[in-house]
């Protein structure tokens, strides 16, 4: 399995959600998720940065429904 780049709206929230998730950064506002992330560390990141992000090559932003 190939790293899945995901797009997040600010440099910001990309660089804190690679640092939570020790992925690798790229400076602007992309990371590469390594396959063997867990989805409940990813919505919870992504939650912790209040940020939207999306797949390289998508139009339009995800939004993970949050966990009750």
């Amino acid at each position: 399995m190939r790293p899945l780049p995901l797009l997040f709206e600010t440099q910001e929230a990309a660089r804190e959600v690679a640092f939570m998730l020790r992925c690798e950064y790229d400076g602007c506002n992309m990371i590469m998720l390594p396959p063997v992330h867990e989805v409940l560390a990813l919505r919870t990141a992504i939650e912790l940065a209040s940020s939207d992000f999306c797949f390289d090559g998508d139009c339009h932003p995800l939004r993970i429904a949050h966990i009750k």
